[in-house]
């Protein structure tokens, strides 16, 4: 098998170094970063908390009463169409 003799074993607490250099020297590009991550953070990942209440029996007025039933929501809109239910 040949051997590739054009790289250098680069130490890692150099590479370690040069990386850190590197983020240093380019750290306004870095906070260009924060505010499109926010966002992303904010309007798309926080609201898949609420996807939750999709599978729950939802008590509004005592909210940790509420029940998981699982797809128990979904089973008359998808059952009664597709599996020879009446047709609306």
């Amino acid at each position: 098998m040949a051997e590739n003799k054009g790289t250098k074993k680069v130490d890692f607490k150099i590479r370690c170094q040069t990386t850190w250099r590197d983020i240093v020297m380019y750290r306004w590009l870095y906070f260009l970063l924060i505010p499109g991550i926010l966002f992303f953070v904010i309007f798309k990942y926080v609201p898949m908390g609420g996807l939750r209440i999709a599978f729950m029996d939802y008590n509004q007025y005592n909210p940790a009463k509420s029940t998981w039933v699982g797809f128990d929501q979904f089973d008359f809109p998808m059952g009664c169409c597709l599996y020879g239910g009446f047709s609306p």
